[in-house]
């Protein structure tokens, strides 16, 4: 397929295959494990170095674990305030705390460290695992 563009300091016309074109930079996302099978309470952590998109599948090791889930933004004070992620599953929400079998996803500005903390597992274990754009 040809384009054709203006160039308007040249004031010429341009004509571009798609074989000549550059390719455009995309983010290819990364896989990340913030706890794996855990059975006691605990914080799972995610620093950015660049700002990100992380989103994050909270699970049990069988449908009857139970656990509560909140969420924290740290910054280079090291103070931890609420973050809102927006849940992805039924019902699609803006919030500050999940449980397991829910999808969220956060955006993590660059210096600062994602915390999710965790009550202990009712039964079983949890995971915190997802991806990383």
């Amino acid at each position: 397929m040809l384009s054709r563009f203006r160039n308007a300091k040249t004031n010429r016309d341009v004509t571009v295959s798609d074989e000549k074109r550059l390719p455009v930079a995309t983010t290819t996302p990364v896989d990340v494990v913030l706890a794996d099978k855990v059975s006691n309470a605990g914080s799972a952590v995610y620093a950015a170095e660049v700002s990100k998109t992380v989103t994050l599948e909270f699970s049990g090791s069988t449908d009857t674990v139970t656990s509560s889930l909140t969420f924290q933004l740290k910054g280079p004070s090291g103070k931890g305030i609420a973050i809102e992620g927006i849940r992805l599953t039924a019902p699609t929400d803006v919030v500050t705390s999940g449980k397991l079998g829910e999808v969220v996803s956060f955006s993590v500005p660059a210096g600062f460290t994602l915390v999710i903390n965790y009550t202990k597992p009712s039964t079983g274990t949890l995971s915190i695992k997802g991806m990383v754009e």
